[in-house]
This record gives C-alpha cells, sequence and structure tokens, in this order.
C-alpha cells in the first residue's frame, strides 16, 4: 500500500465516522420524538442526485 493510499483512507474514515455521527443523532431524536408521541413518527433517509418536480 503506498503512503498516497494511506492517506486516502485516513479521510474516507474520517468522512464515514462525521456520517455515523450525524445518523445517530438522527436516530436519538427520532427515538425521543417517538416516546413523546401517541401516534407514530415517519422518517426518512435517503440520497438524490437529481429532483424533477412537475405537474401535468
Amino acid at each position: 500500500m503506498g503512503r498516497g493510499d494511506f492517506e486516502a483512507v485516513k479521510v474516507l474514515t474520517k468522512l464515514e465516522d462525521s456520517m455515523t455521527r450525524r445518523l445517530r443523532v438522527l436516530l436519538d431524536e427520532h427515538r425521543i420524538e417517538l416516546l413523546e408521541r401517541d401516534r407514530p413518527v415517519q422518517m426518512f433517509v435517503a440520497h438524490a442526485d437529481t429532483v424533477k418536480v412537475g405537474g401535468r
């Protein structure tokens, strides 16, 4: 493994850790909302490269 590969892995690992922390915060907030409501709360986690909105 070259030195550049190691640096790339470090950057990607740091990014992954950051995204994991964000997801954990969202899930914790979702859990709190579930405990405080009488009806279930829905949460969607998604990604879209493009979004097209239009009518007929």
